[in-house]
């Protein structure tokens, strides 16, 4: 498959399965995403990995907000912003 086939053929993902990813294939796919050009070659990039449910709830939850606050434009007018 060539670059352009796989973006023209690439579909987003809105439901994931619950199964635990395995840590080999989480460092495996860290690794290349760290092979990805960054402006400057910068590599101003972070990973964390979260496998506690509970938290994984929290970050989705937090994220949902400040989605919502970019559609309404009313980001900065949050607590805390």
């Amino acid at each position: 498959m060539d670059v352009i086939e796989a973006m023209e053929t690439c579909s987003a993902a809105r439901y994931l399965r619950p199964d635990p990813v395995p840590q080999d294939l989480i460092e495996r796919v860290i690794y290349a995403a760290t092979r990805a050009s960054s402006p400057g070659n910068s590599q101003e990039w972070d990973f964390i990995v979260v496998r506690n449910p509970e938290a994984k709830r929290k970050i989705r939850d937090l994220l949902a907000l400040a989605i919502q606050g970019d559609a309404s434009g009313s980001v900065n007018d949050r607590p805390g912003h």
